[in-house]
Parts: structure tokens; C-alpha cells; sequence
């Protein structure tokens, strides 16, 4: 009753003025004009923002790993290509033996034939080992080349390029010229000197780089 008769006998003005101090403190006691929530936007936002670089990076790495496994694969599908077309060993004597048959086939006159080694290569020598990322086309192949000349008429040496193509094995012709056999008119033979070249799978260990 105390309570209610001294509330009562406050003024009119007194009331608001009371009222307006216990808006104030609640105001500044318990009131978020949003600062706070904002700060937290903030920083939710940031964290997005490095996540999503995160993710980013991470799908650039996924792709070029992607990528060099796809590199991989086809690499070893050029070797099994490779392998089906390159024997595994092309002794001198076989070359030999291709270069006169075919010469024999095509009537023209071997007047030259002699293989030309690679001084710097010890045959017993083990593979050598290699990593797949590092593999290049000239480690997978070794030469056995022969220097030959050649008499025949321009026909028949044509045959004789012909018969050489037949072989499993694959055969190039390099670094050669053709000129006329003698001076005489009436010799309608050429003279052919060059390198003519066998393949063979190279000794090398292959060393996966990509697991």
C-alpha cells in the first residue's frame, strides 16, 4: 500500500521522467542496435570466402593429378603399341640377312654392307632405369644401323624400298643420296649409298611416378 500511495503521489512529469531513465537503462543494458550479429556475418563470410579458395586449390590439384594419370595411361598405351611393333632384341646378323634378301628380291647388286655401332654402348650393360615422367621417345628405341651401297637400275631400287617396307620389323632408309652408276649413257643404272636402320626395344627399367 506504502508502495502504491508514494507511486500515486509522484507528478505526472516525475512518471515520464522515470520512465525515460528505465527506457535508457534497458537501452543500454540489454539492447543489440546489430553490431554484434554483423561482426558475426563478418567473419562467417570470411570463413566462406576461405573455404571456397580452399575448395578452389583443391579442385586444381584433383585435375592435374587427373591429368597426369591420363598422361600415364596414354604413355603406356604408346608403349604397348611399341612393344607390339619393336622386337625385343634385332641382332646385326637378322638386319644383315633382311638387307640381302630384299636386295636378292629386287635384282639390285650390293656392293657395300657394314653395320655402324655405337662405341659408347656396353651390350651386357644393365637397364637403365627411368622415371615414366621423364620417358622420352628416343629412350625407348635403339638403332641397328647399317651403311649400304647399292647398283641397280631406278625400278629395281624401288622394289628393293618396297620389300624392305614388307618386313614385321620396322625399317628406315636415312641420310642417303642416288646418283648415276657411270658416265656412260647407255648405263641406265644408279649408284645408292646410305643408312639403312633396324629397331629394337631399348634396355630401360620404366618407374611409375604416379600412384
Amino acid at each position: 500500500m506504502k508502495l502504491l500511495k508514494a507511486f500515486t503521489d509522484l507528478t505526472m512529469n516525475r512518471i515520464i521522467l522515470m520512465a525515460v531513465f528505465v527506457a535508457a537503462g534497458y537501452y543500454f543494458a540489454y539492447f543489440d542496435p546489430g553490431t554484434s550479429i554483423e561482426e558475426q556475418i563478418t567473419a562467417v563470410q570470411a570463413q566462406i570466402q576461405t573455404e571456397e579458395q580452399r575448395k578452389s586449390e583443391i579442385n586444381k590439384t584433383m585435375k592435374k593429378e587427373e591429368e597426369m594419370r591420363g598422361n600415364v595411361l596414354q604413355l603406356k598405351r604408346n608403349l604397348d603399341v611399341i612393344k607390339s611393333k619393336i622386337p625385343l632384341e634385332l641382332k646385326d646378323s637378322q638386319m644383315r640377312s633382311i638387307i640381302n634378301s630384299a636386295a636378292t628380291a629386287a635384282g639390285v647388286k650390293i656392293t657395300g654392307l657394314s653395320v655402324q655401332t655405337d662405341q659408347t654402348k656396353d651390350p651386357n650393360a644393365p637397364p637403365v632405369k627411368i622415371s615414366i615422367n621423364d620417358v622420352k621417345p628416343e629412350n625407348l628405341i635403339e638403332e641397328v644401323k647399317f651403311n649400304v651401297s647399292i647398283v641397280g637400275t631406278f625400278d629395281d631400287f624401288l622394289s628393293f624400298v618396297e620389300n624392305l617396307g614388307k618386313e614385321d620389323n620396322v625399317i628406315k632408309i636415312r641420310n642417303f643420296n642416288i646418283q648415276k652408276n657411270s658416265e656412260d649413257v647407255d648405263d641406265d643404272k644408279i649408284a645408292f649409298k646410305g643408312d639403312i636402320i633396324g629397331f629394337k626395344q631399348a634396355k630401360i627399367e620404366i618407374l611409375s611416378g604416379v600412384k
